[in-house]
């Protein structure tokens, strides 16, 4: 919180904020083109009291209806432009220049903390980023990620057990088998019982980027200039979350490296990303190696609480529609049988688990309305203006719920991505889960090799249902059964079940 005299301080800097924010807006009066269409505005301070607070993503797919599927508002003088479907995304993108929208916003927390630097995702385009992002499309590319398949198989079977004994606490396992997935591939690092350090930076790093990117989650994102006092100005509870900001973007970042070096330098180092691509690198390479650190530091922070999160979608669906788990069950014993784990060798001959990971992408983007990008120029489309500086956000869950093209969006139904034959169909339209452009997620490769094997290991050896105390959710409750806030979300609370199906189940978990 502010202090008292603060407040006067910053009393006396909003005014003369509001008077150039006045100049801006009779500024753009004036301008030849209209912005694309949405809410009226007010003078001044423009759309601010529109801007859903919650389930922002819903409410803009909602508003298609009165103002097109390209909406524009204005807070504080900034422009906001959200592109619900996918020919706005295609349309918009092909004509402007391919980078045009492939920066990110300037946001004044994510600066302070120094995530822009430490966190490729939120990093502005330029050479720095494509630096790091050859790096991940190298070493996060499908061969490459096979080699880690018994990795990843180990670390699914070790859940699969500790599910098995203790299933009521199926949300920690969930969250210890991806953060020892992530780690063990790119650090060739196993996860700690009992709190392990790494764990928590990556969680702690995961808070701080769902809060410190929203636009009015701290008073320096609602009125930047206010981050030019020094930190402890702004109150004690701010300085505090600044100063740890930055120490856990840059631990995040730098100490899973240095453990897996020292590893190198005593002779213990497992096989890992990390460890491959610091054999590659010329000795004495400092800026390559900063290159490495900070490329697979960005996928260490975001894939842990993404995947996740997919992961607890899952477990949601599986409870509301339990006739496609019984299906999945049917072609599992049918292609797998009974006596052993399904392995990734299977999955060729497993269309509707595959069509179910497909779905579940389509249900639940775990980014609904993606990481916003930023114009870097103005842009002329459809008679519309898109002002340099705007915020461009891909309203993933508009794209993936849009009824025209998904018949009763919020029913889970894998057969939409199965051919009359029985093949596994996909749609390209899902890809928009992963964003959009070149900034477009480097990780899918990844989620979509932990999504599939933890899904098909859990739905062939347990079933999964929805517990005494669950609520009946219908169709439209849906979409609010998950966080509504944040950049991620997760699903909000929920009772559920998860049981070995039979006792021939549990003698397979306990042999594997």
């Amino acid at each position: 919180m502010l202090s008292s005299g603060l407040w006067y301080l910053a009393d006396g800097a909003a005014l003369l904020t509001f008077a150039v924010l006045g100049w801006q807006y009779l500024s753009s009066k004036r301008s030849a083109l209209p912005l694309p269409p949405g809410p009226k505005p007010l003078p001044i301070v423009g759309n601010i009291f529109d801007v859903p607070k919650s389930f922002a993503w819903v409410h803009y797919q909602r508003w298609t209806a009165k103002y097109g599927d390209v909406i524009s508002l204005t807070v504080l003088g900034k422009v906001i432009v959200v592109l619900n479907s996918v020919a706005a995304i295609q349309d918009l993108v092909l004509t402007a220049r391919a980078n045009v929208f492939a920066s990110r916003p300037h946001i004044k927390a994510v600066e302070m903390t120094n995530m822009h630097d430490q966190t490729v995702f939120l990093a502005p385009y330029g050479r720095k980023w494509r630096d790091r992002r050859r790096i991940i499309d190298k070493y996060f590319r499908p061969a490459a990620i096979q080699a880690y398949q018994p990795v990843l198989q180990d670390r699914v079977t070790l859940a699969m057990k500790r599910l098995a004994q203790d299933p009521a606490r199926f949300r920690k396992h969930i969250r210890e088998c991806t953060n020892a997935v992530v780690l063990s591939t790119v650090y060739g690092y196993d996860v700690k019982d009992g709190g392990d350090l790494f764990v928590g930076l990556a969680e702690e790093v995961a808070a701080l980027v769902k809060y410190a990117v929203l636009p009015g989650s701290t008073i320096v994102n609602t009125l930047p200039f206010l981050g030019s006092l020094p930190t402890w100005a702004l109150g004690p509870a701010f300085h505090r979350l600044i100063q740890r900001g930055k120490y856990v973007s840059y631990e995040s970042i730098h100490a899973p490296f240095r453990w897996t070096k020292d590893s190198i330098r005593n002779g213990t180092a497992r096989q890992s990303l990390a460890r491959e691509s610091l054999e590659e690198l010329a000795e004495g390479d400092e800026e390559g190696e900063l290159v490495l650190r900070e490329a697979f530091g960005a996928i260490f922070g975001a894939a842990s609480d993404t995947t996740v999160a997919a992961i607890s979608a899952f477990i949601l669906a599986m409870t509301l529609f339990p006739d496609v788990q019984a299906r999945a069950h049917g072609e599992l014993d049918t292609v797998v049988g009974r006596d052993r784990l399904p392995a990734f060798s299977d999955r060729p001959n497993l269309p509707y688990i595959d069509a179910l990971v497909h779905e579940l992408l389509r249900w639940s983007p775990v980014v609904p309305q993606g990481v916003p990008h930023v114009a870097d120029e103005d842009v002329v489309w459809k008679g519309y203006r898109i002002p340099k500086g705007a915020m461009v956000i891909g309203n993933a869950w508009a794209i993936l719920h849009d009824p025209a093209s998904y018949a009763q969006p919020e029913i889970f139904r894998p057969e939409r991505f199965l051919s009359p034959d029985g093949r596994f169909v996909a749609d390209p339209s899902v890809d928009y889960y992963f964003g959009f452009g070149v900034r477009r997620c480097p990780g899918r490769h990844l989620l979509d090799t932990v999504l599939w094997l933890f899904i098909v290991t859990v739905l062939a050896e347990f079933k999964i249902a929805g517990g005494e105390a669950s609520p009946d959710i219908s169709a439209e409750d849906i979409p609010f059964a998950f966080m509504g806030e944040g950049v991620t979300t997760h699903p909000l609370p929920f009772e559920c079940s998860i049981l070995p199906r039979d006792a021939r189940a549990l003698q397979v978990i306990e042999a594997a």
